[in-house]
């Protein structure tokens, strides 16, 4: 019976790393569309509308979470597979899950942080 659901946690697993994985594609079309756009227009105007956009704030954080995702799975699938000692392993599970909640608060924060000061600025001015 602990083998059946050892399978069918993997299974789950293996579906979702899938699932984030097919996420992940438009969104990285659209992050290097995006950075080609504002790159070959180099005005202040055009920098200012692509991240005050709300399109954009959205498809920024759910970019941020979906790559931050699969990435913790496809390590938490392999540190659970290669490493033998179980100390050691919960040891690397508690330092990627905390660098994964770190990166993905400090990323969100900063892309709303960035919209709010482009939004509220010409406000000000």
């Amino acid at each position: 019976m602990v083998e059946i659901k050892r399978t069918v946690k993997g299974t789950k697993v293996h579906v979702w790393q899938r699932v984030s994985a097919i996420a992940l594609i438009p969104l990285s079309m659209w992050l290097v569309i995006s950075s080609i756009v504002i790159t070959q227009d180099h005005t202040q105007s055009s920098v200012t509308s692509f991240i005050t956009s709300p399109f954009n704030l959205c498809a920024g954080i759910v970019f941020i979470i979906t790559f931050l995702y699969h990435g913790t799975l496809g390590m938490k699938v392999m540190i659970e597979d290669y490493v033998h000692c179980t100390a050691m392993k919960h040891m690397l599970l508690i330092m990627l899950y905390s660098i994964s909640i770190v990166s993905a608060i400090a990323g969100i924060s900063s892309i709303l942080i960035t919209h709010i000061l482009f939004f509220i600025t010409p406000m000000l001015v």
